[in-house]
């Protein structure tokens, strides 16, 4: 590997671009204040089993995403997910790390959104901001054409991250990568990478 390797650079979402999990915000958005309340409010148990033990988190988030999403059509969800990234994420994001972000854009370097979050927001997302690839958590549709309110395939975090990345990248001889994260999910895919940041400074020295 040499300089003129090509270069990638992996950005978490979720407190790396932003600084809170975005997805609460989808929720509300997509289903009005109220009705967020309404729904969530049973859900309090499974979100303090999440905060006292944030490895039960791919479970809590299973099911929150079924009792807000099941028989939603694609349609909708799809058209919810754009309007929230033109509408709401631009006020969520961190302006010091978007701005690290566009500099490797104006470089030439491959970049990369990878996150637990839906894709049906950060998708659109990426594509205001003219990364051309997003790894992120996707949802099962049905033969009908509506949520299951499962999620197809993993939840991407984790370990998750790094087997998604290594697989869309290939060869891992054939480019150069820098990492960016802020929380113990973002671990494996710090460790894959030749630089890495974890909560703005350099892994090693965070770790």
């Amino acid at each position: 590997m040499n300089s003129s390797t090509p270069m990638v650079a992996a950005f978490d979402f979720d407190g790396t671009l932003t600084w809170i999990d975005t997805l609460p915000f989808f929720l509300i958005y997509l289903a009005g204040p109220i009705r967020f309340l309404f729904t969530i409010t049973p859900m309090i148990p499974t979100l303090l089993r999440f905060w006292a033990n944030p490895a039960s988190y791919d479970a809590s988030k299973r099911k929150i995403v079924r009792r807000f999403l099941s028989g939603m059509s694609a349609q909708r969800a799809a058209w919810a997910g754009r309007r929230f990234a033109e509408r709401v994420l631009p006020k969520l994001i961190r302006s010091n790390v978007l701005s690290q972000l566009q500099e490797h854009l104006k470089k030439g370097h491959r970049c990369i959104i990878i996150s637990a979050s839906p894709e049906l927001y950060l998708t659109p997302y990426a594509e205001q901001l003219g990364v051309q690839d997003v790894i992120a958590t996707a949802f099962e549709i049905d033969a009908e054409g509506r949520l299951s309110g499962e999620l197809a395939g993993n939840n991407c975090y984790g370990e998750e991250k790094a087997t998604r990345l290594a697989a869309l990248l290939g060869d891992r001889r054939q480019y150069r990568l820098t990492a960016y994260g802020n929380s113990p999910g973002d671990i494996p895919l710090l460790k894959m990478a030749d630089t890495a940041y974890y909560n703005g400074k350099p892994f090693g020295a965070a770790a």
